[in-house]
C-alpha cells in the first residue's frame, strides 16, 4: 500500500475498527499526520514566540508588527487545531486495526486510553488540590510509558498471514497466491 492510498484508505475508514491494517497503511498515515501536523505546529510555535519576543523588548514600531505576527500564529494555530481534531478518529481507528492486524484486540488501545484519562485526571485534580503536579504516582507514568512501548513495538511487528478472527490479511497472505512455478529442467512423469 503506497502513501496516496493509506491515507485515502484511513479518510474512508474514518470511524472503522472492524478488519485489519497493515503496517504499511499505518506508517504512511502517521507520516502524512507528521508532514502536515508538524509544519503547522512549528510554525505557529515561531510566530507566537517571535511576536512575545518582540512585544517584549520591541519599540513601538516593533510592537505593532509583533502583533501582526501574533495574530497569523493565532491562524496557523487554529489551523494546526482543526487538523489534529479532524485526524483524531482516523488515527485511533487505523491503530486499532493495526493491532487486529497482529492478532491483538483492539481493546488493548481504549485500556491505553482509558489509563491515560485516569492518570491524567488524578494528577490534575492533585495539582488543583496540592498546588502542584507532582502526585508521586510516578509508577503510573512509568506503567504508562511502558504500555506506549509495547504499542509502538506492535506497530512494527509483522501482519499475520492468512484470515485470523479480525478478517482477511488486506494485503494477501502467503497462502493466497498460487505455488511458484517448478525450476526449469528435466521432469518425470508421474
Amino acid at each position: 500500500m503506497g502513501f496516496g492510498q493509506a491515507i485515502k484508505t484511513c479518510f474512508r475508514k474514518y470511524f472503522v475498527i472492524s478488519g485489519r491494517a497493515p503496517r504499511s497503511e499505518y506508517w504512511w498515515f502517521s507520516l502524512f499526520i507528521f508532514l502536515v501536523g508538524g509544519p503547522l505546529v512549528l510554525i505557529a510555535l515561531i510566530a507566537g514566540a517571535g511576536a512575545l519576543i518582540t512585544a517584549l523588548s520591541g519599540t513601538e514600531t516593533e510592537i505593532e508588527n509583533a502583533a501582526g505576527l501574533a495574530v497569523g500564529a493565532a491562524i496557523v494555530g487554529l489551523l494546526a487545531f482543526i487538523f489534529f481534531l479532524a485526524i483524531i478518529a482516523p488515527s485511533i481507528t487505523v491503530l486499532v486495526r493495526r493491532f487486529h492486524d497482529v492478532g491483538l484486540s483492539g481493546w488493548w488501545v481504549g485500556g491505553y486510553a482509558i489509563a491515560n484519562i485516569a492518570v491524567g485526571m488524578i494528577e490534575g485534580m492533585n495539582a488543583g488540590l496540592n498546588g502542584n503536579s507532582s502526585s508521586g504516582i510516578g509508577i503510573l507514568g512509568l506503567i504508562l510509558n511502558l504500555a506506549a512501548l509495547g504499542s509502538f513495538i506492535v506497530t512494527l511487528l509483522p501482519s499475520q498471514s492468512g484470515t485470523n478472527k479480525y478478517g482477511p490479511n488486506p494485503l494477501g497472505a502467503p497462502s493466497d497466491f498460487s505455488s511458484p512455478p517448478p525450476p526449469p529442467g528435466d521432469y518425470k512423469q508421474i
